[in-house]
């Protein structure tokens, strides 16, 4: 059963959530192989990942690439046929990835699989940043699982991206004819906090508008 996944994380300077993610993980969850990039952390991040021995597989980079490029790194490691991403600040839902491994035992043919997500933060993130309770689909890096040849083959997530190169990679999963497959189930809790890509760097969300100009050029040259 545990052969069918791998979980793969990119962080740079994740010290303060890291463990938590991590422990998250494991917490009622069957043991699967973790490969942890570490973009160029200027923090305490590599002692934390040390602390796990080699329990992770983890690469230590130098210099920061960007998260796609980090993930781009682990994806080339993963060895199972398929992989599950996880943000080093988010939650893993306990019994999580046993659903998942059952969905995958069961049903062969999803090449993407999504659970459901929640965002949650301290009292502090609530007064600064909205934060949303209410349960959505998955369509976000921390849970999704994927097909590892289908990435491959798709030449994997595209580092001149720095927000929305999953939902790039999907697009172009989607236009390529990937299968789908929605779960019922929570995945992951996503934290709401400073250090958020989004807060710290509002000017690259027009990598979203990017993202769409392309695909719709890219469904016009199928016509």
């Amino acid at each position: 059963m545990t052969g069918l996944l791998t979980l793969i994380t990119a962080v740079r300077d994740g010290m303060p959530f890291l463990a938590e993610m991590i422990a998250s993980v494991r917490e009622g969850q069957p043991a699967l192989p973790h490969i942890v990039i570490d973009d160029g952390s200027r923090d305490a991040t590599p002692d934390t990942l040390a602390s796990f021995g080699d329990t992770l597989d983890v690469v230590r980079l130098t210099e920061s690439g960007g998260p796609a490029a980090a993930l781009n790194i682990a994806l080339a490691r993963v060895k199972t046929p398929w992989f599950m991403m996880i943000d080093a600040d988010d939650l893993l839902e306990p019994g999580y990835i046993a659903h998942v491994l059952s969905v995958l035992e069961t049903e062969p043919t999803p090449d993407l699989v999504y659970g459901q997500w929640r965002e949650f933060g301290d009292a502090a993130a609530r007064v600064r940043w909205a934060v949303r309770e209410e349960q959505r689909t998955g369509y976000v890096t921390s849970g999704t699982v994927m097909r590892t040849a289908l990435a491959a083959r798709l030449g994997g997530f595209d580092p001149s991206i720095r927000f929305g190169y999953f939902i790039d990679l999907r697009m172009r999963a989607i236009s390529a004819g990937a299968n789908e497959l929605v779960l019922p189930h929570l995945a992951t809790m996503r934290r709401v906090h400073g250090g958020n890509m989004t807060i710290q760097e509002p000017e690259r969300m027009r990598d979203f508008l990017t993202i769409a100009r392309t695909a719709v050029a890219r469904a016009r040259s199928r016509t």
